[in-house]
């Protein structure tokens, strides 16, 4: 049985269970410092949210929330460590599991791999939503939490290279079991028209040549140099700099997904309302 068979039986017997899968064809596109803010927010807004870093080897999550663990994922499978005795508690009480740069994914055993999945199952029946954060490109961890997911949260920005290989990742997705309900996020947008014509592309396309029906267009975060720069310091912009563009429109998005999850908020007025319609 592979990794994402074994996730995905596992989760079937959860029915409760939500998983959110953040994933991008191209690195420095800002996936996970979106997804360490959607997170925040969730978990501010009442939910339940365990936010996984499954970029096993090379983890950010850590630093994006400026988090020193004392313990991570990847100690926890090689000393062969209960999964709970590594998540952390943030603020909110979001439920954190930092990856860890001593191990891969895609060197575990299938007895590895199994425990990994039980275990996150298991921890995760605790929460409302567990919220994936995956490595770029076609790393074997993304096709295991994409094929198990019921939201893939494909992050792009508007850089010819990043939606070619944003295209490329559903595309390998495809041929692979994958039916989860897609959103897309353009990420670093300079003006609004250039956001939607972005995700109206990879819409077309993934329709067109691929037969994928259900991609949708989840929002845009505008270019800020407020989340430039607390990105830099280890703080979240949503904490930061709550007002800004860009927390104000990951607000959006996270209002969104509470939606998905029957937990729907007012939406936002004014100029911001735009960037989501």
């Amino acid at each position: 049985m592979d990794q994402a068979e074994s996730l995905r039986r596992l989760v079937s017997k959860n029915r409760g269970l939500k998983i959110l899968t953040v994933a991008s064809g191209k690195g420095g596109v800002g996936k996970t410092n979106l997804s360490a803010n959607l997170g925040l927010l969730l978990a501010k807004g009442g939910l339940r949210v365990c936010l996984f870093d499954a970029d096993l080897g090379l983890p950010n999550l850590d630093l994006v929330l400026g988090l020193s663990p004392k313990r991570t994922v990847g100690e926890a499978l090689s000393c062969r460590l209960p999964l709970a005795e590594v998540l952390l508690t943030g603020p909110y009480g979001l439920g954190i599991l930092a990856g860890g740069r001593d191990v891969n994914l895609a060197q575990l055993s299938g007895a590895q791999v199994e425990n990994l999945a039980s275990q996150l199952v298991e921890l995760a029946g605790g929460y409302d939503l567990l919220l994936v954060d995956c490595g770029a490109g076609l790393a074997p961890a993304v096709r295991t939490f994409a094929v198990a997911a019921d939201w893939l949260l494909l992050v792009t920005t508007p850089d010819p290279s990043a939606v070619t290989d944003a295209y490329g990742l559903l595309k390998y997705l495809c041929q692979r079991q994958f039916a989860a309900a897609v959103g897309v996020v353009v990420n670093q947008t300079r003006s609004f028209q250039e956001g939607r014509e972005v995700a109206q592309r990879l819409q077309l396309a993934a329709s067109r040549f691929l037969g994928l029906e259900e991609v949708s267009g989840w929002g845009q975060v505008p270019f800020d140099e407020e989340l430039v720069r607390l990105g830099r310091q280890g703080k979240p912009v949503v904490e930061g700099a709550p007002h800004s563009l860009s927390a104000q429109s990951i607000k959006k998005l996270a209002s969104l997904v509470e939606g998905k999850l029957g937990k729907a908020q007012p939406r936002p007025e004014g100029k911001l309302r735009k960037l989501w319609e």
